[in-house]
């Protein structure tokens, strides 16, 4: 499998070959009959044509607008690995990747495989460079100190993010978040076990405090986790039987009073 970056004037990638656009434009004709919308709309009975969605894509949640009932199309949900990736980090994945790849040519493998899979590393990078920019550009423009100093730690964040694998509570956080928005998932896991030790370091070693670490992650990062985003997935926080589990513990019993104290 190949990632391509398609031209938005028309379906054909814009970093395909010459010699695979054939190949490319046969794969995008057959995709557009055999993906599971494709093969749950054309089953819609005459009935069910006036009020199903059909031919859109529609954002959660669904209820944005009056329906009677939306097909989800979809054969299974997409769950991260968050351990993996707060213990590897953007360049522990692509080193294990590169690995696997040499593995493949060696062994006569799709290789290609994993060179999508570096491909898709690499716009997260680009991302993160492209928010670490912003991030600094409205920093210039902040007319407040502290907005200021908020937006410049901000790109420091995003920066270590496409360089190296988390080392604080605040990288970690970006990290996965950034990750969530651009893989498509909608299960964020048992955050407190992957940020846990992230915030129990930070705060036992003065780099964060308990408030400045439970703020961070109020606004869209909260609302990624409320019933109208996650529906019929609530978070949950549950018991320790190890070390581990007691830092996770910690911090989802920090962050549950943090929430109770800022209800509005």
């Amino acid at each position: 499998m190949v990632i391509f970056v398609t031209n938005k004037k028309s379906s054909m990638p814009s970093n395909a070959g010459i010699e695979q656009r054939d190949g490319v434009h046969e794969m995008l004709h057959f995709w557009k009959k055999e993906t599971s919308k494709a093969k749950v709309e054309a089953a819609f009975t005459e009935k069910m044509l006036p009020v199903l969605f059909r031919d859109e894509i529609v954002s959660l949640p669904y209820n944005f607008k009056p329906l009677i009932a939306n097909p989800i199309y979809r054969m299974a949900g997409v769950f991260v690995d968050y351990e993996k990736l707060m213990r590897l980090g953007i360049p522990g994945l692509k080193a294990e990747i590169a690995e696997y790849r040499e593995k493949s040519i060696v062994s006569g493998g799709d290789y290609q495989l994993y060179d999508g899979m570096l491909m898709a590393l690499d716009v997260f990078i680009n991302c993160c460079r492209h928010y670490e920019k912003q991030a600094v550009e409205k920093a210039s423009e902040a007319t407040d100190i502290k907005r200021e100093k908020e937006l410049y730690e901000l790109a420091r964040v995003l920066r270590n993010n496409a360089l190296y694998k988390p080392e604080s509570f605040y990288e970690a956080l970006q990290l996965s978040w950034l990750y969530t928005l651009i893989c498509g998932s909608l299960e964020l896991g048992r955050v407190d076990v992957y940020l846990g030790d992230f915030y129990v370091n930070d705060i036992d070693n003065g780099i964060i405090t308990e408030e400045e670490a439970l703020s961070l992650m109020q606004g869209d990062y909260w609302r990624t986790w409320t019933p109208q985003r996650s529906q019929c997935r609530p978070l949950r926080f549950v018991g320790a039987r190890n070390h581990a589990d007691i830092r996770a513990c910690h911090f989802a019993s920090d962050y549950i009073a943090f929430l109770r104290r800022n209800e509005s």
